[in-house]
């Protein structure tokens, strides 16, 4: 299984995916950014790549295991792992 790397995986991803975030549905937004001070500070709707299990869980960089989502909504789901019941994506807080 090949791997996946940095932004160029993110944009596979966007392509793939049609900029939907994996984990709320909504749009991921490239220009959801800004520069402070020369630094570059992304905002919620930033595109991330997201692990479907955690890297810290066992899981791997691999193109099986990634997915689009929100920089925000891959924050809040952090290292939790989500499991799916009756149609919907739930997460184990």
């Amino acid at each position: 299984i090949a791997r996946y790397s940095g932004r160029s995986g993110a944009i596979k991803l966007h392509k793939e995916y049609k900029g939907e975030c994996y984990l709320c549905g909504g749009t991921c937004d490239w220009n959801d950014k800004e520069e402070r001070d020369g630094t570059v500070v992304v905002g919620k709707l930033y595109p991330s790549v997201e692990h479907i299990i955690p890297v810290s869980k066992g899981g791997t960089h691999t193109w099986d295991n990634v997915r689009l989502a929100h920089h925000y909504c891959n924050a809040i789901k952090n290292d939790k792992e989500l499991f799916e019941a009756n149609g919907q994506m739930l997460l184990l807080i």
